[in-house]
């Protein structure tokens, strides 16, 4: 089922509901969720710096898990025992 299909069943579903509770609890996760959406947007900035870590992934600019564990053992061995 495609996204709009399932909008569409969700408001065919919604409307037919009786009970207020179970619509104030539905209309406080839409606002929640909206809340979020706005919460964490992106600025500019951060949109380039994942750009550039995007083309840096595609030109194989990368380091292993085992380069970065080592290099942090090495910077910070308090952090591991």
């Amino acid at each position: 089922m495609d996204i709009q299909a399932l909008k569409n069943q969700f408001i065919k579903e919604f409307l037919k509901l009786k009970d207020e509770l179970i619509i104030l609890k539905l209309s406080q996760v839409l606002s929640a969720e909206q809340q979020n959406e706005k919460q964490y947007q992106l600025s500019p900035e951060e949109m380039d710096a994942v750009e550039e870590g995007l083309q840096d992934f595609e030109i194989g600019n990368t380091y292993s898990h085992e380069e970065v564990m080592s290099e942090m053992k090495t910077k910070y061995p308090h952090l591991f025992k």
